[in-house]
């Protein structure tokens, strides 16, 4: 079976990444940062949260990966997740940076980083994979408060909270469902940006849906959600954002924003509730993807990116 083996015959570049995000203040996750060196002439980065790293991962009926109690199983995740068999199928060298908790700010803006490391080794192909979560996160990270010039123009500080620089909104406020395609927009903008010299890139979500097409960069059409859904003939509407507080905590600050109704706010709760039972019962999650979730969701952005086409 040492033939299935992704780590063999390679070196590993392994550490961990700070994160900054109120909702998740005390996960201490191991190795959030892997270059596995094959040396191949294709590298595929995977950057995304604890979906992508691979939390709660189990092994028979035991769990080796909790990344909350620091304990990570390297081996057994890296060959397990959709990541390592991605990498395995495209024969390539892999660069997984995966924070469990993270926020897109987080994921997005650490994306320089990664590439600034990877171009050292002057690999032919890269391919990068960004997962997208759930929005509300960002407001609860403090590198979104940095009011960064992209955001300030575009949509105001924080993302809204205050009146933009240009006069974009002069005219009148958005809805909520404008600021989420504004935001969905943006964050694939700057992912563009940000990957102008790579080969390609893919985005994919996780529990929201993808909620526009020709966006700026290629976008799975399915959440990990909607596809493990598909899966059991499941069919209910997916949120738009998976943190409860969200709806009262923030969304009445944000300065662009028309205000919410009650029954708005409460259609939005109902669908995460619906999403939630559906993640709680599915035998291939354990709230997160287990083995055979990871090695189908492979297969599955494979196949949307076009990079891979022998299924």
């Amino acid at each position: 079976m040492e033939k299935f083996h992704y780590l063999l015959d390679s070196d590993l570049y392994t550490t961990n990444t700070p994160i900054v995000n109120k909702f998740f203040p005390t996960i201490r996750a191991q190795n959030t940062e892997v270059h596995v060196q094959k040396n191949k002439k294709i590298c595929l980065i995977v950057t995304g949260e604890s979906w992508t790293y691979g939390d709660r991962l189990m092994y028979d009926s035991d769990t080796v990966v909790k990344s909350i109690d620091s304990v990570d199983s390297l081996d057994y995740r890296i060959n397990n997740i959709f990541a390592g068999h991605c990498a395995r199928l495209l024969d390539a060298d892999l660069y997984l940076s995966a924070v469990p908790g993270n926020s897109n700010t987080g994921i997005v803006f650490h994306l320089p980083n990664i590439l600034e490391h990877i171009k050292k080794f002057n690999y032919e192909k890269i391919y990068v994979i960004v997962q997208l979560t759930s929005p509300g996160r960002c407001f609860a990270d403090e590198r979104w408060s940095l009011q960064n010039l992209y955001w300030k123009n575009y949509m105001g500080n924080n993302l809204g909270v205050t009146k933009p620089v240009n006069d974009f909104y002069s005219k009148g406020m958005i809805t909520m469902d404008q600021w989420y395609d504004l935001y969905e927009y943006g964050m694939t903008e700057l992912i563009k940006s940000f990957c102008n010299n790579i080969t390609d890139v893919l985005v994919w979500k996780n529990f929201n849906p993808i909620r526009r097409e020709n966006l700026p960069c290629s976008t799975a059409k399915l959440s990990w959600v909607e596809y493990l859904a598909v899966l059991y003939n499941q069919k209910f509407d997916m949120p738009d954002c998976n943190e409860a507080g969200w709806f009262d905590d923030y969304i009445d600050n944000i300065w662009v924003l028309e205000s919410q109704s009650t029954e708005d706010k409460y259609n939005q709760l109902k669908k995460l509730e619906n999403s939630n039972e559906f993640l709680k019962a599915s035998p291939l999650n354990s709230w997160h993807p287990q083995a055979t979730a990871h090695y189908l969701w492979a297969l599955y952005l494979l196949k949307q990116s076009g990079w891979w086409n022998e299924i």
